[in-house]
């Protein structure tokens, strides 16, 4: 008897690119999101560390994203749809995980650094000297604290005169304000951001400091 000749297996048919105005609609919500994501990132790290992200720098940098992602997204969909499907939910989550990331380094750094310091202090119940310098330590660390202080609200001071419209640097100095104890600047300030964004949180920050003022009744 003859052998019977192999089966061959028909070609793996490639995937269909998508129609145009799915993929126009798949290419303008992918990117609107990776560069969204990718900005409020930064503004989160920024945040914590004091600084503010310029809003005509950052506007330039989420346009010129947009549109990089926006034209790798209409090439890649024509003849790779499900790798750029693949590599925009990787970027997506890349982006919002990235301030966790940053932000639990820095944790990790501070944690180390407390820790570094405990080793150097002496141990057991100090005496007159390791009281004094414990003081001391706690006076330069006061100090470095409130000198960060005042720099981050010099800076927001400066950014608001470049530009007075910017509601976040107002809430933030606010909020410097009211650690610096001037209360009435403070006040002034979340008043004026309420009234640039008349959210529920900026009406109720304005309230909080009225009642901490005696202004308004508990």
């Amino acid at each position: 008897m003859q052998a019977m000749p192999p089966l061959a297996l028909p070609p793996t048919p490639a995937a269909a690119p998508p129609d145009p105005l799915i993929a126009i609609l798949f290419s303008l919500t992918a990117a609107l999101l990776i560069a969204g994501a990718a900005l409020w990132g930064l503004a989160r790290i920024g945040a914590s560390r004091g600084k503010v992200i310029n809003p005509p720098a950052g506007f330039v940098a989420g346009a010129v994203a947009f549109t990089v992602l926006y034209a790798l997204n209409r090439l890649a969909l024509a003849r790779l749809p499900r790798t750029a499907v693949t590599a925009d939910a990787l970027l997506l989550a890349a982006a919002l995980a990235l301030p966790a990331l940053r932000l639990g380094q820095r944790g990790l750094r501070l944690k180390a650094a407390r820790t570094r310091r405990a080793r150097r202090s002496p141990g057991g119940s100090p005496g007159r000297s390791g009281a004094r310098s414990l003081k001391k330590a706690a006076k330069k660390a006061l100090s470095a604290a409130d000198l960060q202080l005042r720099i981050d609200v010099a800076n927001l001071e400066n950014m608001l005169k470049i530009d007075p419209l910017n509601t976040f640097c107002r809430e933030r100095l606010s909020e410097l304000y009211e650690k610096q104890g001037r209360l009435e600047q403070a006040l002034a300030a979340a008043r004026e951001a309420a009234r640039q964004d008349p959210t529920v949180r900026n009406q109720w920050r304005v309230g909080e400091l009225e009642e901490k003022l005696g202004l308004k009744e508990r």
